[in-house]
């Protein structure tokens, strides 16, 4: 993949990873995963595509960690958090999808060193 490629794939992974972020529909939500999965294996599997897991991952932490603060905060000043909690519940899915990428990544280096 040259590096225009690669760019244009990074970018289309994060406007993907951002739809997710905020889409509440299942079916939806299911499509945009499809794609996602699609995009990051266009990467391939190698070390350049585990350094932009790797970043994913930190970023859906941190993201992760803001938004329990935000529902706490909520729940401490007596606000409803429901919807608080989608959205905490999609970040979370998007963690898991970039950590088992991460695995299928480091299985294909693994394999491809014996």
């Amino acid at each position: 993949m040259d590096a225009t490629a690669r760019f244009v794939s990074a970018h289309n992974v994060e406007k993907l990873v951002d739809q997710l972020r905020w889409q509440l529909d299942p079916s939806i939500r299911t499509a945009l995963q499809r794609l996602l999965l699609e995009e990051v294996h266009r990467f391939g599997f190698n070390l350049e595509q585990l350094s932009m897991v790797d970043r994913q991952l930190s970023e859906a932490k941190e993201r992760i960690r803001a938004q329990k603060r935000i529902i706490e905060g909520m729940r401490v000043k007596g606000h409803g958090t429901a919807s608080a909690e989608c959205l905490l519940n999609n970040l979370v899915g998007i963690e898991r999808i970039f950590k088992q990428h991460r695995q299928v990544i480091l299985d294909s280096i693994n394999r491809n060193r014996l």
